[in-house]
């Protein structure tokens, strides 16, 4: 439904020559490039005002840093560098090596972690980074 509604609303802001240069969507999460924050804050009033029961909200970077959809865009002064984003709140709890899971699954987990970790690191030194953070993850949770 997310998407039908967010189909919905790109149709209405296109009607309206309201669409943003550069604007990228997953599912209901958007990700655009505006000149300034005056600019993010009429676009985030345009969306709201295209259906009365939907609301965006906005999250803008800190410290040249946004979090979107599992990763950490960084803005440098001539690029975007990528890497994996974890919430605050995240413990690392995932399956325990001793628990009753199929060992198939448990090497799943690991191979998707780590396919994951290169997808998104935009460096061979973030991936780096990011291996350790999993490897030390993996070994709170006695992995061999």
């Amino acid at each position: 439904m997310a998407n039908t509604f967010t189909c919905f609303i790109e149709d209405k802001l296109q009607q309206n020559d309201h669409m943003p240069d550069f604007y990228r969507r997953f599912v209901e999460d958007i990700l655009t490039i505006m000149p300034g924050i005056n600019a993010a804050a009429s676009f985030l009033n345009t969306l709201n005002t295209c259906h009365p029961a939907i609301k965006f909200t906005m999250e803008t970077e800190s410290d040249n840093q946004l979090p979107f959809i599992g990763m950490c865009l960084i803005r440098t002064s001539n690029q975007i560098k990528t890497q994996v984003y974890r919430k605050s709140t995240n413990t690392g709890l995932l399956v325990h090596d001793q628990s009753h899971v199929d060992i198939r699954c448990k090497k799943a987990l690991i191979r998707t972690m780590l396919a994951r970790s290169d997808r998104l690191s935009s460096s061979k030194e973030m991936f780096t980074e990011e291996c350790q953070k999993l490897k030390s993850i993996f070994s709170e949770l006695k992995y061999p």
